[in-house]
C-alpha cells in the first residue's frame, strides 16, 4: 500500500506540472479547464490521499514481536 501511494503521488505530480506548463503556454490541446482539474485533482491527492502513506510506513516497519511471540501450533488449524 506504502509504495502504491507514494507511486501516485510521483505520477500526479508529472501530471500537475505538465498541466500547469500547458496552462501557462497556453498550447495544451485540451481546454483550460481540464488543466485546472489536474492540479486541482493532485492538490487533492497530496493533501487527502498522500498522508495515509505514513500510517502503511509504520506499519511495515513495525516490529515483528507481536507475531513471533506466538508458538508455531497457534497458528495451525484445528
Amino acid at each position: 500500500m506504502y509504495s502504491g501511494f507514494v507511486m501516485m503521488a510521483y505520477y500526479w505530480a508529472l501530471q500537475a506540472a505538465k498541466a500547469a506548463e500547458l496552462l501557462a503556454s497556453g498550447t495544451g490541446k485540451e481546454s483550460n479547464d481540464f488543466y485546472t482539474a489536474k492540479t486541482q485533482t493532485a492538490e487533492f491527492y497530496f493533501a487527502r490521499l498522500l498522508p495515509r502513506a505514513d500510517s502503511h510506513y509504520s506499519a511495515a516497519l513495525a516490529p515483528t514481536s507481536a507475531v513471533m511471540q506466538m508458538p508455531q501450533e497457534l497458528f495451525q488449524m484445528a
